[in-house]
């Protein structure tokens, strides 16, 4: 099985031959685990990653959070949104819906629509009627007026009166 190689018995000439076969499975072991480390340090350095992101995220949203900005959901004036827009129309004036939005910049453009649409005409404190402008021809983006016009009737002055009247009374 073996051959006498220069002198050795046969356990050293094992010997020999097995030498580089464990000397190669030592460094696929170190390989593995150096691959292994690699992964778990690139794994903690992404998550250290997120973290910093997270942490700056969170700083930013404080910031922002201490800035003044539009308050939406506080009541700046005394009376109602809604009567605020009655009282800043004029009697017997007809409004596109984009110059009554113009006149109330400090609320959402979606609630002055929504007090438009809602309340204020169904209630018949704003009349509508059509656009003689208005061209039914052209795309819908490319609208140059508004369908419809607005004015105030003598229903919503009463209420703009009436609100007045209990905020200085």
């Amino acid at each position: 099985m073996f051959k006498k190689a220069s002198g050795k018995n046969w356990v050293e000439a094992l010997a020999d031959r097995i030498a580089p076969l464990a000397e190669a499975e030592r460094r696929r072991r170190e390989a593995a685990a150096d691959a292994a480390w690699r992964k778990a340090h690139a794994a903690g350095m992404k998550r250290r990653e997120a973290n910093r992101a997270k942490a700056a995220r969170q700083a930013m949203r404080a910031a922002k959070a201490k800035k003044p900005r539009k308050a939406y959901d506080v009541r700046r004036l005394e009376l109602p949104g809604w009567v605020m827009l009655l009282a800043r129309l004029d009697p017997g004036r007809w409004y596109a819906a984009g110059e009554i939005k113009a006149l109330m910049p400090e609320y959402a453009r979606g609630s002055v629509r929504a007090w438009l649409w809602q309340r204020c005409v169904p209630a018949g404190y704003l009349e509508r009627a059509p656009n003689a402008d208005h061209d039914a021809n052209r795309a819908l983006g490319r609208q140059l007026e508004g369908r419809w016009l607005y004015r105030i009737t003598l229903a919503g002055q009463g209420v703009v009166l009436a609100a007045k009247e209990r905020v200085s009374g």
